[in-house]
C-alpha cells in the first residue's frame, strides 16, 4: 500500500473509520446464519482495512446471490437514467462501489456478487487463493470509496450534480473519473492479497488488439446511419475502455512498484500499434494527478487526462469544435479506412 502522506496527500486515517452504524444487507442466500456470518466477517474486515484507507464517506455495502438485480435496484438517492450494469466483455464484474446521495451528501456503497466474498470466512493465516482473492476485492472497494470521498472533499457539489455542457464534455468526464478513480484505487492496492498485474496486461492486451478495428468498424457504420451521438459515443467508447484498462495496469504497476520490462508481451503489442505514445501520454497525466492526491487547486490536471482521449478521438476521425453560442460541431472527415465496404 502507498504512503498517501506522500506529495501532499494527507493524512492516513490512524483509527477505525468505518461507521458504526453502517447499513448491511445480504440478498437472495438460502441460509440466513450464513448471511449473518458472511456479513459480519466482511464488517471486520472492512474495520481493519478502514486504518489505512479511509472509510468515513462508506454508505453500506450490500452482497448478494443476484448481482445484477440488486445494482438495478440500489437506492441511489437521486434521479438518473443510467442502470448500474456489471461488465461483461473482456472482464468480468464482480464487485462495484457506485456514488449514491444521502440527505445532500455524496457517499459510496459497495455492492459484491457473493460467491467472490466467500473466501474472507477461512482463517487469514491460511492465506488460501480464495481468501486472498476476496480480501483484494475488499481493499480494492474500500479504495474506491477513499478516492471518490477525495474528490468530492476537495469540489464538493460536482459528483452527481454536475451538468455537462454537451456529449463530447459528458463522455470526457465520465472517462476521466473511471481512469483517474481506478489508478488511484489500484495504486493504493498494490498486491494486497495477490499482484493482480499479469492479469490487468492481459486484459489490456486484448482488448488493445481490438480497439483500432473497432473505432473503424463504428465510423463506417455511421456512412450509412448518419447518426451523430451514435458514432460519437461508440468512437469514445472503445477508446476510454482501451484507456481505463491500461489505468488499472498503470496503477498496479506504480503502486507494487514493478518494471514495465517485465511485461514484454505488452510492450511489444503496444509498440506495434497506433497508441504507444497515447499510452505515455495517460501515465504521465495520471502521474501528475498522483503528485497532488487531494491537494488539486483546479480541475485543469483532470482535464488533461480528458485531452488525452480527445486526442485519440481525432486521430480516428472525430473532431468536436465547441462554437461561440455554447453549441457543438461535430466533423467527420471522409477517410478511405472509414467508407463502408
Amino acid at each position: 500500500m502507498i504512503d498517501k502522506t506522500k506529495n501532499n496527500a494527507g493524512k492516513l486515517p490512524t483509527d477505525v473509520t468505518l461507521r458504526a452504524d453502517l447499513s448491511m444487507s445480504a440478498h437472495n442466500f438460502a441460509d440466513e446464519e450464513f448471511a449473518k456470518s458472511l456479513l459480519y466477517k466482511t464488517a471486520s474486515t472492512l474495520a481493519v482495512i478502514s486504518r489505512d484507507i479511509d472509510l468515513t464517506k462508506l454508505d453500506g455495502l450490500t452482497i448478494s446471490h443476484d448481482y445484477d438485480k440488486s445494482l438495478v435496484e440500489l437506492d441511489r438517492g437521486y434521479q438518473t437514467n443510467h442502470v448500474l450494469t456489471a461488465t461483461k466483455d473482456v472482464a468480468i464484474g464482480v464487485a462495484m462501489t457506485p456514488c449514491v446521495m444521502r440527505n445532500g451528501k455524496v457517499l459510496s456503497h459497495m455492492v459484491f456478487n457473493a460467491p467472490y466474498i466467500f473466501g474472507i470466512l477461512e482463517e487469514e493465516g491460511q492465506e488460501t487463493e480464495a481468501f486472498n482473492t476476496s480480501l483484494h476485492l475488499l481493499v480494492h472497494e474500500s479504495a474506491h470509496v477513499e478516492v471518490t470521498a477525495s474528490f468530492d472533499d476537495v469540489f464538493p457539489g460536482w459528483l452527481l450534480q454536475h451538468k455537462h455542457s454537451d456529449v463530447v464534455d459528458n463522455l470526457r468526464w465520465q472517462f476521466i473519473l473511471a481512469s483517474w478513480e481506478e489508478y488511484m484505487v489500484c495504486r493504493i492496492c498494490g498486491n494486497i492479497g495477490y499482484d493482480p498485474l499479469d492479469g490487468y496486461a492481459e486484459t489490456f492486451i486484448s482488448v488493445l488488439a481490438s480497439t483500432k478495428a473497432n473505432c473503424i468498424e463504428a465510423i463506417k457504420s455511421y456512412r450509412i446511419h448518419s447518426n451523430v451521438d451514435e458514432v460519437i459515443c461508440s468512437v469514445y467508447g472503445h477508446l476510454c475502455n482501451l484507456l481505463k484498462y491500461a489505468s488499472y495496469f498503470l496503477g498496479a504497476l506504480h503502486g507494487i512498484g514493478r518494471e514495465m520490462n517485465e511485461f514484454p508481451e505488452l510492450q511489444s503489442a503496444l509498440s506495434n500499434s497506433v497508441y504507444n505514445d497515447d499510452f505515455d501520454d495517460l501515465s504521465m497525466a495520471l502521474e501528475d494527478l498522483m503528485e497532488r492526491y487531494a491537494d488539486w487547486p483546479d480541475m485543469k490536471k483532470f482535464e488533461d487526462l480528458g485531452d488525452v482521449v480527445e486526442a485519440m478521438a481525432e486521430r480516428e476521425g472525430i473532431f468536436a469544435q465547441r462554437l461561440d453560442d455554447d453549441q457543438l460541431y461535430i466533423d467527420i472527415p471522409y477517410k478511405q479506412e472509414t467508407m463502408p465496404d
